[in-house]
């Protein structure tokens, strides 16, 4: 996905912070089993080209694999992620995945 695509998502996010507990983000190059866990992001994290928050070192969109957003409130956030544009989002029982790459490897959701 493209850094304004990430920018775009993660701006809208942080608009509705009281209805996300918080982010699980998985890097392309980490452990299958390592994820990054982040409070909720402020506009103030979102750079041009990364995420740079006090929980994590500066994270390039372009490292993200895929991105869980923790909430009670994956209903109401799908139906306006959708709204804003095309995503490739899968629901869970926490909340729901956005992907930066394709599950089946292809890059063609960015």
């Amino acid at each position: 996905m493209s850094n304004a695509k990430w920018r775009k998502l993660f701006t809208w996010l942080t608009e509705r912070n009281n209805k996300i507990s918080s982010y699980k983000i998985k890097l392309l190059l980490a452990e299958a089993n390592v994820l990054w866990e982040t409070r909720v992001l402020r506009v103030s994290d979102l750079e041009e080209t990364h995420l740079a928050d006090k929980d994590l070192y500066p994270i390039g969109y372009d490292e993200i694999e895929w991105v869980d957003v923790v909430t009670p409130h994956s209903d109401q956030l799908l139906t306006g992620i959708v709204k804003l544009g095309k995503f490739e989002i899968q629901a869970a029982d926490f909340g729901f995945r956005v992907y930066g790459y394709s599950k089946t490897g292809d890059n063609n959701s960015g």
